[in-house]
């Protein structure tokens, strides 16, 4: 697929009616999906123009992974909020963190390195998940406290979040 030739020469962030919006030549910018692209802070408004600011002669879409993020939330996460957080709270059902090696040199750098995030789940979310030695599966009969957690998060956190996890 051939990359879209730049087609603006000015790029500006104003106040919109429900967030912070980029101008390219006095035009809102939009999602593939034709939603107003509507950003909550300046500073993320300010970080997305900067991406479309450096495009050159063709636009690289690799080279905006702000506008990818934001993109993503308000055409995927923000219709579908209640689908996405059941998603990510799949998650700790079944987290590659719970599953240790049965080599013990592997095993305790898993431990060392993954036995911190899962204590931080616990004390956060109040998530105690099991962990096992091997590949069988592992009941966690806690895990559905991360959809009580996920609940919480407003569209733009839960988007950074699902992009990470879904990675």
């Amino acid at each position: 697929m051939q990359a879209k030739k730049r087609f603006y020469t000015d790029v500006a962030t104003d106040a919109g009616d429900d967030g912070w919006v980029i101008k390219l030549d006095n035009r809102m910018v939009r999602s593939p999906a034709g939603t107003l692209v509507q950003l909550p802070s300046p500073d993320l408004a300010v970080a997305v123009a900067d991406e479309w600011r450096a495009q050159d002669e063709h636009i690289d879409a690799a080279s905006m992974p702000l506008f990818s993020l934001a993109v993503t939330v308000v055409d995927r996460v923000m219709p579908q909020q209640p689908a996405i957080v059941r998603e990510l709270a799949g998650y700790g059902d079944n987290d590659l963190l719970c599953y240790r090696a049965e080599n013990d040199d592997l095993a305790a750098r898993q431990q060392q390195f993954w036995q911190p995030w899962l204590e931080w789940a616990d004390s956060a979310f109040g998530v105690s998940l099991k962990v096992a030695t091997g590949i069988m599966p592992v009941t966690q009969p806690h895990a559905g406290g991360f959809h009580d957690a996920l609940q919480q998060f407003d569209a733009w956190r839960l988007g950074a979040l699902y992009r990470a996890v879904s990675l």
